[in-house]
């Protein structure tokens, strides 16, 4: 496994990444297993820029059906990704990363006024007014190991993820969830024979701060296919899933009062269950520099908010 898949595979997620979008949109940014790039060498590393683009229309339910109510509901988020990725020799790695992300929310029936709270919040910031919203969202500080079990290149892996402020995460114009969170797995790959197909695949375990003494720890699931057609050119088909722990969406209505505490934090306590399938493509343009794009599909959701795109560009930077 090469030492720049704890860059990617881990928090770029970018493909779905850095949007940890609460109120009812699922953070995603645990990757979606590409190893599509070239280890760095030992005692070197690598700077990302990853530049995304994410939309959703209406939400869906417990079950994955479309939730009437808020089928007009519609978020768009725009996000820059800032990342470093070290190798600081054959076996140890280490990455951080830190997202600016804006975020909007349009035609929302108002169920996120902090001054309908019991007890009401009035020094909440209400942020779906229609208008964008940004902040500095979480830092994600990750370490890898790197080696070879029967063949497969593997790199036991663990995430601490930590807001970087003290950002609003009561709305569905939130740009995360504000919660600790750590993560461990492993990412392995392998070769096909002596071809230049490539295959990946790995699993996370994340540990949630609990919200109102509820377990919301998550599940994460990785899948990956890649060819290099040429030194220069990649391509990657990839799939990721995650299950969690939590509350659905239904529960939280049949609360009295409306507006309590536990719907202050309901964004919090979902489960937000997902699965997502993509494509990606990386050309290296020298020894350096890499640029690559991402697009990605949500093919199953439950408890989050409809997505209908997710794309990515990137660019790297050896040094």
């Amino acid at each position: 496994m090469d030492g720049s898949n704890l860059c990617r595979c881990l928090s770029l997620g970018v493909v779905i990444g850095a949007w940890a979008l609460s109120s009812g949109v699922a953070s995603a940014n645990q990757g979606a297993g590409r190893f599509d790039f070239d280890a760095p060498d030992t005692g070197s590393g690598v700077m990302s820029l990853g530049f995304q683009t994410l939309s959703t229309q209406g939400s869906l339910d417990a079950d994955g059906g479309d939730a009437s109510f808020l089928r007009n509901l519609r978020t768009d988020s725009r996000s820059v990704i800032l990342g470093i990725d070290y190798r600081f020799n054959s076996r140890w790695s280490a990455y951080v990363s830190l997202p600016y992300i804006r975020k909007r929310a349009r035609n929302d029936i108002g169920a996120h006024n902090p001054t309908r709270l019991v007890p009401a919040r009035p020094a909440s910031e209400f942020i779906d007014d229609g208008e964008y919203h940004g902040t500095w969202q979480d830092w994600q500080l990750g370490v890898g190991y790197h080696t070879v079990i029967g063949g497969f290149d593997v790199q036991p892996h663990a995430v601490l993820t930590y807001p970087s402020r003290d950002y609003v995460f009561f709305g569905s114009a939130a740009t995360g969830q504000r919660l600790t969170r750590f993560r461990l797995g492993f990412d392995a790959s392998r070769r096909i024979g002596r071809s230049n197909a490539h295959y990946a695949f790995g699993y996370s375990y994340e540990f949630v701060d609990r919200v109102l003494d509820r377990n919301v720890d998550r599940q994460h699931l990785r899948l990956s296919g890649r060819y290099d057609f040429s030194p220069e050119l990649s391509a990657t088909v990839f799939a990721s899933a995650r299950r969690g722990h939590g509350a659905d969406g239904d529960e939280f209505f049949m609360d009295r009062p409306l507006g309590n505490q536990r719907w202050y934090q309901h964004d919090r306590l979902l489960k937000q269950d997902f699965g997502f399938v993509g494509l990606s493509a990386t050309w290296n343009l020298d020894s350096r520099w890499a640029l690559s794009g991402s697009r990605a599909w949500m093919v199953s959701g439950a408890n989050q908010h409809d997505v209908e795109y997710v794309y990515e560009l990137q660019l790297r930077r050896a040094f």
